[in-house]
């Protein structure tokens, strides 16, 4: 009966290290200095080439959209305040 409640004490603590393996989260593995500066400049090309493309005219007449309702209503704002003084 003793060997019995041994072996079941071991297969609980077995069972618990396998439970908390399962659980943890994965370790990440550490990348080489290699292969975070590749990723670097690849991030950084990319990035510069976007950002020196031309904005599209879509784009540039909506802003000047925007500016010209804005400019209104500044307009319009200011000419009601005038007229309620």
């Amino acid at each position: 009966m003793e060997l019995y409640a041994l072996q079941r004490v071991w297969f609980q603590k077995q069972r618990k290290n396998l439970m908390d393996l399962m659980t943890q989260l994965p370790r990440a593995r550490p990348r080489k200095e290699q292969a975070d500066r590749e990723i670097d400049e690849n991030l950084k090309r990319a990035f510069e080439k976007v950002a020196s493309e031309p904005v599209p005219d879509r784009f540039t007449d909506l802003l000047k959209q925007l500016k010209e309702k804005e400019a209104k209503s500044r307009a319009q704002q200011s000419g009601e305040h005038t007229s309620n003084d």
